[in-house]
């Protein structure tokens, strides 16, 4: 379920007003002088016009040669760089209907244009409609379903499972989204109905059918971390990396990392106020804030603190060895970030989940893949991921390239969705008038 989002069409006026496209509109726009990273292999294009018609990437060429079409607008982007929009493939939005905007809004101001959510719900479906309608523009969204076995082993039997896909793929979810406990029987019913309406699977590790039935089911992992609690349980041992690493190779399936989540969950324990200073924590709606802060942080309150941060304090090296080995292996790891979660603020933990791979090994250039032409594969999103003609012209302008620096991607001068141009600075200004 392919979606556009944010910016209440209400506020358009004002938000929109220095903008140089009207939404929608079928203007042509050019970025001129451009130094274009096509994500289509590790090069940039120097000195590039590229051309944008009807929200869709016309023409690339070199400046001196590309034709401008009349009424056309130039964006002079000399000595700036273009990149393709940043796709994070585990997102949340659940700070409630009166919040989604904003949150949007967030992941917008980062350059992220495109999430997948992997919390659905009526209300996500409710809010697709409104996206479908124009009515809010913003980061195209993917929708995961309703969380099966969240809670208690549900679906329990083979035929909850299968009717539970059934409905999901009328009520146009992409993904089915799997959490511990289901039944190995609900389970059973939920794979093989997938499999049959084609529609693929991401999430935890059942237990019931442990790692093994997880990989042998084809699904997805939302978590790197995931892969610790099926396949080696309490014991970290490192020695078991390549056997394990081979066993996901041989599977098939592609692992979101989010690792940003995680050490955000060390950080806190370590010093939560300075995790509540983190640049867009001060954009996050009220509903949200009150659950981290420290009378009410579910990380730094828990039970037992001192076992819990004794716990996850290896997993966090581990969780890196396990990446690295994955990586080299040729196996998809992807970028998403669980954002949401406390301590992770949409958008923002895009930018610090590249730097995490870095650290992981990744190159520039291959962090970058992670989180732009390899998660549209993921998406199987033929029209996302690269800057080429025909591509959908979701961008983003940088003022410096983050294939010399991974932090670049953070340097960001405007945002294209869908060859509406945003301005930074006025997508910052319509944060500030959140409460």
């Amino acid at each position: 379920m392919k979606r556009i989002a944010i910016f209440h069409i209400g506020m358009l006026l004002i938000a929109f007003s220095a903008f140089s496209i009207e939404p929608y509109s079928k203007d042509t726009t050019a970025f001129v002088n451009v130094n274009v990273i096509p994500m289509t292999g590790e090069a940039v294009l120097q000195n590039q016009t590229v051309i944008i018609e009807n929200g869709v990437i016309d023409e690339i060429g070199p400046a001196e040669s590309v034709k401008i079409p009349r009424r056309t607008t130039e964006i002079d982007a000399s000595e700036k760089y273009l990149i393709p929009g940043l796709i994070d493939l585990h997102a949340h939005l659940f700070a409630g209907r009166k919040g989604n905007p904003q949150l949007l809004n967030l992941y917008l101001s980062q350059g992220v244009t495109s999430i997948l959510n992997l919390r659905g719900g009526k209300g996500m479906l409710r809010l697709g409609e409104q996206i479908d309608s124009g009515e809010i523009i913003a980061p195209e969204i993917y929708q995961g379903s309703p969380i099966q076995g969240n809670i208690s082993p549900t679906p329990a039997t083979y035929k909850e499972g299968a009717a539970a896909v059934r409905q999901f793929k009328k009520e146009g979810y992409d993904f089915i989204k799997n959490y511990n406990y289901i039944t190995a029987e609900g389970y059973r019913g939920i794979v093989e109905t997938a499999a049959e309406l084609n529609m693929p699977m991401i999430g935890h590790t059942v237990r019931e059918v442990g790692f093994e039935g997880v990989l042998s089911a084809k699904q997805h992992f939302a978590h790197m971390e995931e892969i610790i609690y099926g396949a080696f349980r309490d014991e970290l041992d490192e020695s078991c990396i390549p056997e394990v690493t081979q066993k996901v190779k041989d599977a098939g399936v592609s692992v979101v990392a989010t690792l940003t989540v995680f050490h955000n969950i060390l950080r806190q324990l370590d010093d939560l106020e300075q995790v509540l200073s983190d640049p867009g924590v001060e954009h996050i709606p009220p509903v949200m804030a009150d659950t981290w802060a420290p009378e009410r942080n579910e990380y730094t309150n828990s039970p037992d603190l001192e076992k819990f941060e004794n716990m996850v304090t290896p997993m966090y090296g581990f969780l890196q060895k396990l990446t690295a080995a994955f990586h080299d292996a040729g196996i998809p790891v992807l970028m998403g970030t669980d954002a949401c979660v406390t301590g992770t603020v949409p958008g923002h933990s895009a930018h610090d989940e590249l730097v995490e791979l870095t650290n992981c090994g990744f190159s520039n250039y291959d962090a970058l893949a992670a989180a732009t032409s390899k998660a549209a594969i993921f998406l199987n999103a033929n029209d996302l991921g690269t800057i080429q003609p025909g591509k959908r012209a979701d961008l983003i302008l940088l003022n410096a390239n983050p294939l010399e620096d991974i932090t670049n991607s953070r340097d960001i001068q405007g945002i294209m969705t869908r060859g509406l141009y945003h301005k930074q600075s006025d997508i910052q200004a319509e944060l500030e008038t959140y409460p």
